[in-house]
């Protein structure tokens, strides 16, 4: 199973519309996804503090700040196939 997760932080012009691009990709895919603020986590805040908005898929970084739903899209099917992500 693929895990789709969304850092975001609160205030965040970039948040919005990556959180938009995100959740119209998964639905398309029929993927589930989550969204984790990093205001809450001192981890996740230390590790991508200035990546923000970051995708994560299967805990790998596949794109911070402004997120394209091809990039998105080319993730997620590389993870479910296998296949890496084109760079």
């Amino acid at each position: 199973m693929t895990t789709v997760l969304l850092l975001t932080r609160q205030g965040c012009h970039l948040c919005g519309p990556a959180r938009t691009v995100v959740a119209q990709v998964c639905q398309q895919l029929e993927v589930s996804w989550e969204e984790q603020a990093v205001d809450r986590c001192p981890q996740g805040q230390q590790r991508y503090g200035s990546l923000i908005p970051a995708l994560l898929i299967d805990g790998r970084l596949q794109g911070y700040w402004r997120l394209e739903a091809t990039q998105v899209r080319q993730a997620i099917l590389g993870a479910l196939t296998g296949t890496p992500p084109k760079e």
